[in-house]
């Protein structure tokens, strides 16, 4: 398929991209199924085209070469469905030995009713069984997201930069710890107007989302950054357990990058200051504020 590239949506079609792979010349796409139940899944496999739908993954079939679908292929129904709107079957990847795998929602907060409920499965390469090879106990950010611009086609590539991503992150009886993928700037690092921190908690009713309730703001007292740059605690006078907490970032990289962020997390317990193997205080020659 060099040059062309295939998207699916929620919507119940398939369309076909030409030039996918000299952007600059522009692309051009046409429909190429219809009728499919949700797609959200994709993956060409020896040139035939898999989608993952939420009743199954069917294979579409261009039987006289004219790039429309003729014949929609049940490669594999197992997909156990049941009328809740949230039960979406998502991506669509394969192993080495061309087995699929695709994950199953479950019903929003609700109990589930079928097995498949919110799984990772595993369908064998020529779609006669599917099994069951992990549970989830939570979700992606979705449409609570700060998207500003509409979705698109995008390819992901490494670049060998670094992405400064947050790894790590424990409670302790005196602050918070975070762990970076890549070092930081100590002097931007240890500045602590450059964090905020907020608590609060939330009722679980019929309504759609909840207010924030008991809802304040943290005071931040000191930053301490390891040796090797990639911890940062934040001393946090009388923090405590909390349902939902939200910490930001605005500080900088080693090589001067700009690192900001929000971190949202839950505090069931809070760790020993002194036992915290990760306290970057108790480093030889951290930086602290």
């Amino acid at each position: 398929m060099g040059g062309k590239g295939v998207l699916v949506g929620c919507s119940p079609a398939s369309s076909g991209r030409n030039g996918v792979d000299r952007p600059e010349k522009g692309l051009t796409w046409r429909r190429i199924a219809s009728g499919l139940f949700q797609p959200l899944g994709l993956k060409a496999v020896g040139g035939s085209i898999n989608v993952c739908c939420r009743d199954q993954i069917v294979r579409l079939r261009d039987l006289n070469g004219d790039g429309e679908t003729d014949f929609y292929e049940n490669f594999n129904n197992d997909h156990q469905v049941t009328e809740h709107f949230h039960e979406f079957a998502m991506d669509l990847q394969t192993d080495a030995e061309g087995n699929f795998y695709y994950a199953k929602a479950a019903r929003h907060g609700l109990p589930a009713l079928v097995p498949h409920h919110g799984t990772l499965l595993k369908v064998r390469k020529d779609g006669s069984r599917t099994e069951i090879l992990a549970t989830y106990t939570c979700g992606l950010f979705g449409w609570a997201g700060d998207q500003t611009e509409p979705g698109g086609f995008y390819r992901v590539r490494a670049t060998g930069k670094p992405m400064f991503l947050p790894i790590g992150l424990s409670a302790r009886k005196d602050g918070m710890v975070l762990r970076f993928t890549a070092a930081l700037d100590p002097q931007a690092t240890i500045d602590v107007s450059r964090y905020s921190a907020r608590i609060w908690s939330i009722k679980r009713t019929s309504d759609y989302g909840s207010d924030h309730y008991g809802e304040r703001s943290l005071k931040i007292t000191a930053a301490s950054l390891s040796a090797d740059g990639h911890t940062v605690f934040l001393k946090i006078p009388g923090i405590r357990p909390a349902r939902c907490m939200e910490i930001t970032y605005r500080i900088r990289g080693r090589g001067g990058e700009t690192v900001d962020g929000v971190i949202h997390s839950t505090i069931h317990k809070l760790g020993d200051a002194e036992a915290n193997a990760e306290n970057p205080s108790s480093i030889p020659g951290s930086a602290t504020r």
